[in-house]
Protein backbone atom coordinates (compact mmCIF):
# COMPACT_ATOMS: atom_id res chain seq x y z
CA UNK A 1 0.00 0.00 0.00
CA UNK A 2 1.35 3.62 -0.77
CA UNK A 3 0.07 6.71 0.80
CA UNK A 4 0.76 9.82 -0.47
CA UNK A 5 -0.33 13.68 1.00
CA UNK A 6 0.59 17.13 0.12
CA UNK A 7 0.73 20.14 1.79
CA UNK A 8 1.57 23.83 1.16
CA UNK A 9 4.04 25.59 3.36
CA UNK A 10 5.60 29.48 2.67
CA UNK A 11 5.55 28.92 -0.50
CA UNK A 12 6.55 25.26 -1.15
CA UNK A 13 4.74 22.32 -2.04
CA UNK A 14 5.60 19.29 0.74
CA UNK A 15 5.27 15.99 -0.30
CA UNK A 16 5.15 12.98 1.33
CA UNK A 17 4.80 9.48 0.03
CA UNK A 18 5.02 6.41 2.60
CA UNK A 19 4.92 2.73 0.80
CA UNK A 20 6.44 -0.64 1.73
CA UNK A 21 8.48 -0.73 -1.55
CA UNK A 22 12.64 -0.88 -1.08
CA UNK A 23 13.09 1.73 -3.46
CA UNK A 24 11.39 5.31 -3.78
CA UNK A 25 9.03 5.71 -6.15
CA UNK A 26 8.93 7.62 -9.15
CA UNK A 27 6.57 10.86 -9.09
CA UNK A 28 5.46 13.36 -11.68
CA UNK A 29 3.29 16.35 -10.71
CA UNK A 30 1.11 18.36 -12.85
CA UNK A 31 0.72 21.64 -12.50
CA UNK A 32 -2.70 23.28 -14.05
CA UNK A 33 -2.96 26.91 -14.10
CA UNK A 34 -5.51 29.09 -14.87
CA UNK A 35 -5.97 30.64 -18.32
CA UNK A 36 -5.41 27.35 -20.11
CA UNK A 37 -6.51 24.29 -20.39
CA UNK A 38 -2.89 22.98 -20.63
CA UNK A 39 -0.81 21.29 -17.39
CA UNK A 40 3.25 21.37 -16.76
CA UNK A 41 4.71 18.11 -16.49
CA UNK A 42 7.74 17.95 -13.70
CA UNK A 43 8.86 14.81 -12.40
CA UNK A 44 10.01 14.79 -8.68
CA UNK A 45 12.86 13.40 -7.02
CA UNK A 46 11.64 11.79 -3.34
CA UNK A 47 14.51 11.65 -0.90
CA UNK A 48 14.15 8.89 1.62
CA UNK A 49 13.58 10.50 5.55
CA UNK A 50 15.34 7.85 8.07
CA UNK A 51 13.17 7.62 10.99
CA UNK A 52 14.39 6.29 14.43
CA UNK A 53 11.68 3.32 14.56
CA UNK A 54 12.61 2.73 11.03
CA UNK A 55 13.25 -1.56 10.28
CA UNK A 56 12.86 -4.09 7.37
CA UNK A 57 9.49 -4.06 8.46
CA UNK A 58 8.16 -0.63 8.07
CA UNK A 59 6.82 1.61 5.72
CA UNK A 60 9.52 4.11 4.24
CA UNK A 61 8.69 7.99 4.36
CA UNK A 62 10.00 10.15 0.98
CA UNK A 63 9.36 13.64 1.10
CA UNK A 64 10.11 16.17 -2.08
CA UNK A 65 9.77 20.06 -1.66
CA UNK A 66 8.92 22.40 -4.85
CA UNK A 67 8.77 26.29 -4.47
CA UNK A 68 5.26 27.33 -5.97
CA UNK A 69 4.27 31.01 -7.30
CA UNK A 70 3.47 33.95 -4.89
CA UNK A 71 -0.23 34.35 -5.21
CA UNK A 72 0.61 37.80 -5.85
CA UNK A 73 -2.28 40.46 -7.53
CA UNK A 74 0.00 40.80 -10.37
CA UNK A 75 0.18 37.38 -11.36
CA UNK A 76 -1.36 36.29 -15.24
CA UNK A 77 -1.98 32.86 -14.76
CA UNK A 78 -2.95 31.58 -11.27
CA UNK A 79 -1.78 27.99 -9.77
CA UNK A 80 -5.49 26.37 -9.95
CA UNK A 81 -4.53 22.29 -8.76
CA UNK A 82 -1.84 20.06 -8.51
CA UNK A 83 -2.18 16.38 -9.40
CA UNK A 84 0.13 13.35 -9.44
CA UNK A 85 1.00 10.37 -10.83
CA UNK A 86 3.30 7.58 -9.48
CA UNK A 87 4.95 4.71 -11.37
CA UNK A 88 7.14 1.95 -10.26
CA UNK A 89 9.59 1.44 -12.82
CA UNK A 90 7.92 1.55 -16.42
CA UNK A 91 4.52 0.64 -14.54
CA UNK A 92 2.01 3.36 -13.44
CA UNK A 93 0.25 2.60 -9.58
CA UNK A 94 -2.96 1.78 -9.97
CA UNK A 95 -5.37 4.16 -7.67
CA UNK A 96 -7.11 1.90 -5.81
CA UNK A 97 -3.87 1.00 -4.00
CA UNK A 98 -3.14 4.54 -3.24
CA UNK A 99 -3.98 6.01 -0.49
CA UNK A 100 -4.46 9.98 -1.53
CA UNK A 101 -6.92 11.27 1.02
CA UNK A 102 -4.24 13.54 2.64
CA UNK A 103 -3.62 14.98 -0.96
CA UNK A 104 -5.02 19.04 -0.19
CA UNK A 105 -3.90 20.65 -3.15
CA UNK A 106 -5.89 19.63 -6.01
CA UNK A 107 -7.92 22.81 -5.90
CA UNK A 108 -5.67 25.89 -5.54
CA UNK A 109 -8.38 28.40 -6.60
CA UNK A 110 -11.49 29.44 -6.51
CA UNK A 111 -12.80 30.49 -10.30
CA UNK A 112 -16.39 30.66 -9.72
CA UNK A 113 -19.44 30.12 -7.78
CA UNK A 114 -19.89 26.70 -8.37
CA UNK A 115 -16.10 25.52 -7.37
CA UNK A 116 -17.20 27.84 -4.69
CA UNK A 117 -20.31 26.31 -3.83
CA UNK A 118 -17.82 23.02 -3.38
CA UNK A 119 -14.72 23.40 -1.70
CA UNK A 120 -15.70 26.89 0.12
CA UNK A 121 -19.04 27.74 0.98
CA UNK A 122 -18.98 25.58 4.58
CA UNK A 123 -16.26 25.05 6.92
CA UNK A 124 -16.39 21.26 6.48
CA UNK A 125 -15.92 21.41 3.07
CA UNK A 126 -12.90 23.10 2.94
CA UNK A 127 -9.67 21.98 3.21
CA UNK A 128 -8.32 20.80 6.55
CA UNK A 129 -4.80 21.97 6.43
CA UNK A 130 -4.88 25.34 7.79
CA UNK A 131 -1.40 27.17 5.47
CA UNK A 132 -2.86 25.24 2.48
CA UNK A 133 -6.03 26.57 2.44
CA UNK A 134 -4.49 30.07 3.69
CA UNK A 135 -3.02 29.63 0.34
CA UNK A 136 -6.14 29.24 -1.66
CA UNK A 137 -8.01 31.73 -0.07
CA UNK A 138 -5.25 34.33 -0.70
CA UNK A 139 -4.95 32.84 -4.10
CA UNK A 140 -8.63 33.74 -4.92
CA UNK A 141 -8.90 37.00 -2.86
CA UNK A 142 -6.34 38.23 -5.04
CA UNK A 143 -7.68 37.26 -8.51
CA UNK A 144 -9.36 40.57 -9.90
CA UNK A 145 -11.66 38.17 -11.97
CA UNK A 146 -13.21 36.47 -9.54
CA UNK A 147 -16.54 37.62 -8.24
CA UNK A 148 -15.41 40.25 -5.56
CA UNK A 149 -18.16 38.50 -2.91
CA UNK A 150 -16.15 35.42 -3.37
CA UNK A 151 -12.84 37.30 -3.48
CA UNK A 152 -13.90 38.70 0.22
CA UNK A 153 -15.20 35.44 1.25
CA UNK A 154 -12.00 33.83 0.84
CA UNK A 155 -9.90 36.62 1.96
CA UNK A 156 -12.00 36.73 5.20
CA UNK A 157 -11.14 32.99 5.47
CA UNK A 158 -7.51 33.87 4.89
CA UNK A 159 -7.52 36.32 7.71
CA UNK A 160 -9.08 34.08 10.36
CA UNK A 161 -6.89 30.95 9.35
CA UNK A 162 -3.47 33.29 9.66
CA UNK A 163 -4.49 34.81 13.06
CA UNK A 164 -5.16 31.07 14.65
CA UNK A 165 -1.67 30.12 13.07
CA UNK A 166 0.31 33.18 14.20
CA UNK A 167 0.69 34.56 10.90
CA UNK A 168 0.80 38.27 11.62
CA UNK A 169 3.63 39.09 9.03
CA UNK A 170 1.47 37.65 5.96
CA UNK A 171 -1.52 39.76 7.29
CA UNK A 172 0.52 42.88 7.90
CA UNK A 173 1.13 41.84 4.40
CA UNK A 174 -2.01 42.16 2.83
CA UNK A 175 -4.00 44.72 4.88
CA UNK A 176 -4.33 46.54 2.07
CA UNK A 177 -7.21 44.73 0.83
CA UNK A 178 -9.35 45.71 3.39
CA UNK A 179 -8.98 49.31 1.49
CA UNK A 180 -9.71 47.92 -1.60
CA UNK A 181 -12.88 45.57 -1.01
CA UNK A 182 -13.98 48.48 1.38
CA UNK A 183 -14.21 51.22 -1.35
CA UNK A 184 -15.83 48.96 -3.06
CA UNK A 185 -18.75 48.33 -0.99
CA UNK A 186 -21.16 50.29 -3.21
CA UNK A 187 -21.29 47.47 -5.52
CA UNK A 188 -22.07 44.99 -3.27
CA UNK A 189 -25.69 46.70 -2.57
CA UNK A 190 -27.28 45.50 -5.42
CA UNK A 191 -27.08 41.66 -4.27
CA UNK A 192 -29.69 41.20 -1.73
CA UNK A 193 -30.91 37.81 -2.24
CA UNK A 194 -29.38 34.35 -2.14
CA UNK A 195 -27.31 32.13 0.06
CA UNK A 196 -25.47 33.90 3.24
CA UNK A 197 -22.49 33.76 1.28
CA UNK A 198 -24.33 36.13 -1.77
CA UNK A 199 -26.01 39.13 0.09
CA UNK A 200 -24.22 42.37 -0.06
CA UNK A 201 -24.45 43.92 2.97
CA UNK A 202 -23.70 40.08 5.09
CA UNK A 203 -20.41 39.85 2.79
CA UNK A 204 -20.12 43.58 4.10
CA UNK A 205 -20.22 42.51 7.87
CA UNK A 206 -18.35 39.65 7.51
CA UNK A 207 -15.16 41.54 6.25
CA UNK A 208 -15.81 44.03 8.71
CA UNK A 209 -15.84 41.44 11.78
CA UNK A 210 -12.51 39.78 10.14
CA UNK A 211 -11.17 43.64 10.15
CA UNK A 212 -11.51 44.08 13.80
CA UNK A 213 -10.19 40.50 14.84
CA UNK A 214 -7.06 41.34 12.41
CA UNK A 215 -6.36 44.75 14.39
CA UNK A 216 -6.42 43.37 18.08
CA UNK A 217 -3.83 40.67 17.40
CA UNK A 218 -1.74 43.51 15.44
CA UNK A 219 -2.52 45.70 18.08
CA UNK A 220 -3.89 48.55 16.09
CA UNK A 221 -6.50 49.42 18.71
CA UNK A 222 -7.69 52.47 17.23
CA UNK A 223 -8.45 50.65 13.99
CA UNK A 224 -10.34 48.22 15.91
CA UNK A 225 -12.54 50.71 17.28
CA UNK A 226 -13.59 52.25 13.95
CA UNK A 227 -13.67 48.72 12.89
CA UNK A 228 -16.42 48.29 15.59
CA UNK A 229 -18.07 51.29 15.39
CA UNK A 230 -18.55 51.27 11.44
CA UNK A 231 -20.46 48.04 11.86
CA UNK A 232 -22.32 49.36 14.16
CA UNK A 233 -23.23 52.39 12.06
CA UNK A 234 -24.01 49.91 9.52
CA UNK A 235 -26.83 48.00 11.34
CA UNK A 236 -28.05 51.04 13.39
CA UNK A 237 -31.30 51.83 10.59
CA UNK A 238 -30.41 48.38 8.83
CA UNK A 239 -33.66 45.67 9.79
CA UNK A 240 -31.58 42.83 8.43
CA UNK A 241 -28.96 43.00 11.78
CA UNK A 242 -31.49 41.86 13.59
CA UNK A 243 -31.93 38.91 11.87
CA UNK A 244 -29.90 35.91 11.13
CA UNK A 245 -27.12 35.51 10.15
CA UNK A 246 -26.57 39.00 10.56
CA UNK A 247 -27.02 39.27 14.16
CA UNK A 248 -24.30 36.83 15.10
CA UNK A 249 -21.46 39.28 14.21
CA UNK A 250 -23.63 42.71 15.18
CA UNK A 251 -23.93 41.10 18.35
CA UNK A 252 -20.50 40.42 18.65
CA UNK A 253 -19.65 43.86 18.08
CA UNK A 254 -21.97 45.46 19.94
CA UNK A 255 -21.10 43.70 23.02
CA UNK A 256 -17.34 44.04 22.89
CA UNK A 257 -17.09 47.73 22.12
CA UNK A 258 -19.87 48.37 25.35
CA UNK A 259 -17.83 45.88 27.46
CA UNK A 260 -14.24 48.17 26.49
CA UNK A 261 -16.54 51.14 27.64
CA UNK A 262 -17.42 49.36 30.46
CA UNK A 263 -14.50 48.37 32.02
CA UNK A 264 -13.00 51.58 31.59
CA UNK A 265 -16.25 53.60 33.23
CA UNK A 266 -16.75 55.49 29.69
CA UNK A 267 -20.45 56.31 28.39
CA UNK A 268 -21.08 55.26 25.02
CA UNK A 269 -21.91 58.80 23.92
CA UNK A 270 -24.60 60.30 22.36
CA UNK A 271 -26.66 59.33 20.56
CA UNK A 272 -25.89 55.73 22.03
CA UNK A 273 -25.74 53.12 19.07
CA UNK A 274 -26.39 50.26 21.24
CA UNK A 275 -29.36 51.62 23.91
CA UNK A 276 -32.20 49.86 21.84
CA UNK A 277 -30.69 46.94 20.32
CA UNK A 278 -31.46 45.01 23.06
CA UNK A 279 -35.48 45.91 22.90
CA UNK A 280 -35.28 45.37 19.73
CA UNK A 281 -34.03 42.16 19.66
CA UNK A 282 -36.38 40.84 22.83
CA UNK A 283 -38.93 41.77 20.25
CA UNK A 284 -38.04 39.44 17.31
CA UNK A 285 -37.37 36.70 20.17
CA UNK A 286 -41.12 36.76 21.03
CA UNK A 287 -41.72 36.78 17.52
CA UNK A 288 -40.14 33.99 15.90
CA UNK A 289 -42.82 30.96 14.54
CA UNK A 290 -43.50 28.30 17.26
CA UNK A 291 -42.11 25.69 14.42
CA UNK A 292 -38.54 27.08 14.61
CA UNK A 293 -35.69 24.79 14.33
CA UNK A 294 -34.64 23.41 17.15
CA UNK A 295 -31.00 23.48 16.11
CA UNK A 296 -31.18 27.34 15.03
CA UNK A 297 -33.16 28.24 18.08
CA UNK A 298 -30.54 27.33 20.43
CA UNK A 299 -27.26 27.64 18.34
CA UNK A 300 -28.16 30.78 16.93
CA UNK A 301 -30.70 33.19 18.32
CA UNK A 302 -30.10 31.95 22.10
CA UNK A 303 -26.26 33.30 21.94
CA UNK A 304 -27.06 36.26 20.30
CA UNK A 305 -29.93 36.96 23.04
CA UNK A 306 -27.15 36.53 25.85
CA UNK A 307 -24.73 38.86 23.90
CA UNK A 308 -27.62 41.14 24.27
CA UNK A 309 -28.50 40.37 27.39
CA UNK A 310 -24.74 40.78 28.50
CA UNK A 311 -24.99 44.52 26.90
CA UNK A 312 -28.14 45.68 27.95
CA UNK A 313 -26.28 45.41 31.31
CA UNK A 314 -23.52 47.35 30.72
CA UNK A 315 -25.20 49.77 28.90
CA UNK A 316 -27.29 50.28 31.69
CA UNK A 317 -24.79 50.85 34.28
CA UNK A 318 -22.83 52.92 32.08
CA UNK A 319 -25.87 55.28 31.90
CA UNK A 320 -26.58 55.13 35.48
CA UNK A 321 -23.24 56.53 36.54
CA UNK A 322 -22.58 53.77 39.56
CA UNK A 323 -19.12 55.08 40.38
CA UNK A 324 -20.68 58.54 41.52
CA UNK A 325 -22.39 55.67 43.53
CA UNK A 326 -19.13 54.31 44.50
CA UNK A 327 -17.84 57.25 45.72
CA UNK A 328 -20.59 57.93 48.05
CA UNK A 329 -20.20 54.48 49.74
CA UNK A 330 -23.71 53.43 48.71
CA UNK A 331 -22.84 49.94 49.64
CA UNK A 332 -26.83 49.36 49.84
CA UNK A 333 -27.70 50.54 46.72
CA UNK A 334 -29.02 48.32 44.14
CA UNK A 335 -27.57 49.81 41.76
CA UNK A 336 -24.13 49.40 43.29
CA UNK A 337 -24.25 45.56 44.12
CA UNK A 338 -25.17 44.79 40.47
CA UNK A 339 -22.03 46.95 39.29
CA UNK A 340 -20.14 44.44 41.45
CA UNK A 341 -22.01 41.09 40.14
CA UNK A 342 -21.11 42.73 36.82
CA UNK A 343 -17.53 43.66 37.67
CA UNK A 344 -16.89 40.10 38.92
CA UNK A 345 -18.74 38.07 35.94
CA UNK A 346 -17.78 40.49 32.98
CA UNK A 347 -13.97 39.87 32.16
CA UNK A 348 -11.76 39.71 29.13
CA UNK A 349 -11.58 36.53 29.32
CA UNK A 350 -15.62 35.70 29.48
CA UNK A 351 -15.77 38.29 26.65
CA UNK A 352 -13.38 36.54 24.43
CA UNK A 353 -14.98 33.29 24.58
CA UNK A 354 -18.49 34.91 23.17
CA UNK A 355 -17.85 37.49 21.25
CA UNK A 356 -14.85 36.62 18.92
CA UNK A 357 -14.64 33.81 15.92
CA UNK A 358 -11.60 32.55 16.33
CA UNK A 359 -10.20 29.23 18.25
CA UNK A 360 -6.95 27.76 19.38
CA UNK A 361 -5.23 31.42 19.17
CA UNK A 362 -2.53 32.27 22.14
CA UNK A 363 -1.37 35.19 20.84
CA UNK A 364 -4.47 36.95 20.21
CA UNK A 365 -6.10 35.91 23.43
CA UNK A 366 -3.40 38.03 25.18
CA UNK A 367 -4.18 40.77 22.47
CA UNK A 368 -7.56 41.01 23.15
CA UNK A 369 -6.79 41.03 26.78
CA UNK A 370 -4.56 44.41 26.09
CA UNK A 371 -7.02 45.67 24.15
CA UNK A 372 -9.93 45.28 26.25
CA UNK A 373 -8.58 46.96 29.19
CA UNK A 374 -5.92 49.98 27.01
CA UNK A 375 -7.61 50.76 24.09
CA UNK A 376 -10.17 53.51 25.53
CA UNK A 377 -6.87 55.01 27.22
CA UNK A 378 -4.90 55.41 24.15
CA UNK A 379 -8.13 56.48 22.23
CA UNK A 380 -8.92 59.53 24.86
Amino acid sequence: MTKIEAVIRDLVLVVEVTTNELQAPELALAFAYTGTDDTDIKPVKLARVVRDSDDAADMRLYRARVPLPSPEASAIHRLRGITFRITDGETTVVSDKIDATGWQVTCLHVPDRKVFNQVMRYIYQRIEDAETLMYVSLNTAQDKTVDLRIRITCFVVFCYRAIELGRHDVLEDRLGLFDEFEARFDELGQFTSGSVREVGEQVILSLLSVKWHTFIVLRRFDQTLLALRQILERGRDNPQYYQLPFATNYANAASLLTFVHFIADRPLGTPNPVQDMYVQFRSIMAGLPQDIPPYEYLFEFVPVMERMTILADMDWLLRNDTQALLKQEAVDSKALRRKKFACEKYTSEFMRKRCTRVTRAPEFDVAFVEFCTTALAQDA
